[in-house]
């Protein structure tokens, strides 16, 4: 059997647009969601969160976003994760230095007691028994 080959028009291949309404929805969203002063969405809102709330593509939402607000960045919750992230690092690395520390010390306080084990089985074993007895 011969496989069929199918011709598609321009048309039909090239990348599908927005109509004129969805372009106006999605403008006025991104009014909404879209802080240009910051250069990035509002909240937790992102090309996807706005595309899914329109039932558009996210493409489309990119484009127009880039052209008339600015670089998609981030977001809002983004930046505070960021920020919390960036806390709980700082704050872990201290305390990991801290407990190096702490280990080092308490490693030296081990080489120490086991230093004075070792000497003071050293003077039992030279007194010996015999004259620990002569000693009391």
């Amino acid at each position: 059997m011969a496989a069929k080959t199918e011709q598609k028009t321009p048309a039909q291949t090239a990348p599908r647009e927005p109509t004129r309404m969805q372009k106006r929805e999605i403008m006025d969203l991104l009014s909404e969601v879209y802080d240009d002063e910051k250069q990035c969405y509002c909240g937790g809102e992102t090309d996807d969160t706005v595309a899914k709330v329109l039932n558009v593509m996210p493409g489309w939402v990119a484009g127009i976003r880039e052209e008339f607000f600015g670089p998609d960045g981030s977001n809002d919750d983004m930046a505070a994760l960021g920020d919390e992230i960036r806390k709980f690092m700082q704050d872990t690395q201290a305390r990991l230095a801290a407990a190096k520390s702490e280990v080092e010390s308490l490693e030296a306080a081990i080489g120490r007691v086991t230093s004075m084990s070792k000497t003071l089985d050293q003077i039992k074993e030279a007194v010996g028994p015999r004259n620990l007895a002569r000693v009391k």
